[in-house]
């Protein structure tokens, strides 16, 4: 394992683009080692990639092989789908395995963080490995949940740590982090790019923010209008394609915005009475940091959402509602009878302190 002592230490982030949240998240980890004096190198592809560099314009950017990953219309179908894909996932990752040794020689890197791309490992330079999910999900068959997550150890193996963004163990993400057979786990804290802020005057009586793969994410933003020709709440939409910043009125009391900056979306946050978005896991991290309860609905067919959503529903810090059964109004009334628990608490310097433990390796 290498290391330039006395310089300045180079690392590439890379996040999966698969909706934008695993790179939102991965926002005050690039913080956090640039103001330590690192050189930080972005890694990645498409939107997600689109969105870091408009949030970092001055940092180098490395194309990454997409993984091309398509998604279903419909819950059933999606098992299939995915099942399908798994050798297209495989040959992405050797890809991706090769592209990152020519990396190394040509940056000579220091560090490696990968957001769940699982070809970002190499045996001269340390990697880290970035997500939540150490127990994958399989709700429709326990033998096939064994083996699923069998692999996905065995693909964890491959790298020295792996940093999971929450409090504890059975926190927020709950039994997702939950592998006590894995010995190399840290648990570093939420990651949010957003700031506490408090409650502003009430400017919208709804903040939608839409996010996640196609087509479920249209299929929702279809839905939300559906429902908003039939009642007159005053909403924004954000649809969450960082590719636009249109912004227009749809009606008389519904707004829509392609996309958002953080600072633009913290005032709008702070300016809405009630939140609706998907159960995503940076979304959660998000609404966590803003000490904001909200609506959240599921992706259909992803396991991951949809144990997220029941998981904190019964916690009492966000309801859940599945998407063949949300209708907005009928959402934000049951949203108000709630009487919502706090959040756990979190060292919001916690990342900024592994950031800082890495940059005096040896």
């Amino acid at each position: 394992m290498r290391c330039k002592v006395g310089s300045v230490k180079k690392i590439l982030i890379a996040p999966l683009d698969w909706g934008l949240g695993h790179a939102t998240r991965c926002i005050p980890i690039i913080r956090s080692f640039c103001d330590a004096g690192a050189e930080v190198i972005i890694g990645g592809n498409g939107a997600s990639l689109l969105l870091l560099r408009n949030e970092f314009p001055a940092l180098k950017v490395i194309q990454l092989p997409d993984y091309q990953i398509s998604y279903s219309r419909t819950k059933k179908g999606l098992p299939l789908v995915m099942l399908l894909q798994i050798p297209n996932i495989l040959q992405v990752i050797s890809q991706e395995h090769k592209r990152v040794k020519q990396i190394v020689e040509d940056e000579n890197l220091d560090l490696i963080i990968s957001d769940n791309r699982y070809g970002l490992y190499h045996d001269r330079v340390r990697c880290i490995f970035l997500t939540h999910q150490l127990q994958i999900q399989v709700p429709q068959s326990l033998w096939l949940q064994k083996i699923v997550n069998v692999c996905n150890h065995r693909l964890l193996q491959r790298f020295h740590r792996i940093w999971v963004p929450d409090v504890k163990a059975q926190g927020i993400s709950g039994r997702l982090s939950d592998a006590p057979s894995l010995g190399h786990v840290d648990f570093i804290g939420l990651l949010s790019r957003m700031e506490y802020r408090p409650q502003a005057e009430t400017r919208y009586e709804c903040l939608v923010v839409l996010s996640g793969p196609e087509p479920q994410r249209s299929l929702l933003e279809e839905m939300v209008l559906a429902s908003l020709q039939k009642s007159k709440i005053k909403t924004l939409i954000v649809r969450g394609l960082p590719e636009n910043t249109n912004r227009r009125m749809v009606s008389p009391w519904v707004e829509i915005v392609d996309y958002l900056g953080a600072t633009e979306l913290q005032d709008a946050i702070s300016q809405s009475a009630i939140l609706v978005s998907r159960s995503g896991y940076s979304s959660v991290m998000d609404w966590v940091k803003m000490r904001r309860h909200a609506v959240l609905i599921p992706t259909p067919g992803q396991t991951e959402q949809e144990y997220l959503g029941k998981h904190l529903t019964q916690k009492k810090w966000f309801l859940s509602v599945a998407q063949d059964e949300f209708e907005l109004t009928e959402a934000l009334e049951q949203y108000k009878k709630i009487m919502f628990s706090s959040f756990p608490t979190d060292n919001e310097e916690k990342i900024k302190e592994f950031c800082y433990r890495e940059l005096k390796r040896d």
